[in-house]
């Protein structure tokens, strides 16, 4: 025998990229076998040379296209009523999607238990810190005004909120989203997250700028009140189901990294749109900054867990805010606006049904 491809079925030439025609009088083995092959064909040969069978034995394949697959090659020799050797059948199965979601549960089911731990030891944590606060407190009586030792409890005070703000971010991001959504404004959801960081923004000349429907104005806290009718008429637009807890967070991670990102003056622009998703009514949510961007390797990591920037970064915030994204069925994604700045855009599906 000499171990040549004597017909191939259409899920071959599917699974391997080559035509019929190219794997017919193709070597099974040797330095004939296709690019990306090497490892499937050496283990037929191996079976082939010791006349054994193979059984589901797993290997990672290169297919014409550049498109690695997950194989089970099963082979055994085919004979004659009189036991002579004339040929062989090989079998393969595509495990590609199967190892995709076997593993996306082994993933699940580790975050799960990930979670339950994070959760208790945040929660024993933050016992803990709570007695390191009371006790900077008692000290803080104790000290008089113009002592030096307050700005050790000061730093020890700093050093107790980064460790909560930790735990509080890790619990987050391990712990199963379980959303409590009702229809709502998501534009009063990130102007709630803006007001929320009125203290990070102290001293810091920042503005949000809003593009509704045509229509551009600055956000300030103090024009809520004074004109709530057309702040009515604007967020009837912008109404999606939504958990608005869990959104919010998203929105506080996109301005908290802006607000690290760019020097004053610093201008947030949100633009929004009509869009589809998966054949469903969508509103489309740009979020831009004037900073300096994002660089490529930025772009490609901005999501992995603990992948940071910022000196005090946790590397959790844009994680979290894609499981988010993705559990109201929505996506996230990152580029740089025209202006320079990052762009960050949120597509949101109108409802769930």
């Amino acid at each position: 025998m000499e171990g040549r491809i004597t017909s191939a079925n259409p899920a071959a030439v599917r699974l391997t990229g080559y035509s019929r025609e190219e794997l017919i009088g193709t070597r099974v083995w040797g330095a004939s076998a296709p690019e990306g092959w090497q490892e499937a064909y050496a283990a037929i040969e191996r079976a082939q040379e010791g006349g054994t069978t193979l059984d589901n034995v797993e290997v990672s394949v290169l297919s014409r296209n550049g498109e690695l697959r997950d194989l089970s090659i099963s082979f055994a020799p085919v004979r004659e009523a009189d036991g002579k050797l004339i040929g062989s059948a090989i079998t393969l199965r595509d495990q590609t999607e199967f190892n995709a979601t076997r593993a996306k549960l082994v993933q699940a089911e580790r975050l799960a238990a990930t979670g339950q731990m994070i959760s208790a030891i945040a929660h024993e944590s933050r016992n803990a810190l709570q007695r390191i606060q009371i006790g900077v407190d008692m000290l803080g009586f104790d000290l008089p005004e113009d002592a030096d030792s307050r700005q050790d409890l000061h730093r020890i005070s700093r050093a107790k909120e980064d460790l909560h703000h930790l735990f509080e971010d890790l619990r987050n991001y391990a712990a199963p989203l379980r959303l409590e959504c009702q229809r709502c404004s998501v534009a009063n959801i990130w102007r709630q997250a803006w007001s929320g960081l009125e203290s990070t923004r102290a001293g810091r000349d920042a503005t949000l700028i809003e593009h509704i429907g045509g229509v551009s104005f600055q956000f300030e806290e103090e024009s809520i009140c004074n004109d709530d009718r057309k702040l009515e008429a604007r967020a009837t637009k912008l109404d999606c189901e939504v958990d608005a807890f869990r959104l919010e967070q998203v929105f506080r991670n996109l301005f908290e990294n802006s607000l690290s990102a760019c020097d004053d003056p610093i201008e947030i622009t949100i633009c929004c749109c009509d869009t589809w998703i998966d054949d469903r009514p969508a509103l489309a949510i740009r979020v831009e900054d004037n900073g300096p961007g994002l660089t490529p390797d930025q772009r490609v990591r901005l999501f992995d867990a603990f992948f940071t920037t910022k000196q005090k970064g946790t590397g959790l915030g844009m994680a979290i805010a894609q499981r988010i994204m993705s559990a109201h069925f929505g996506t996230i994604s990152v580029a740089n606006a025209d202006s320079g700045g990052a762009c960050i855009e949120l597509v949101l599906p109108r409802s769930f049904s």
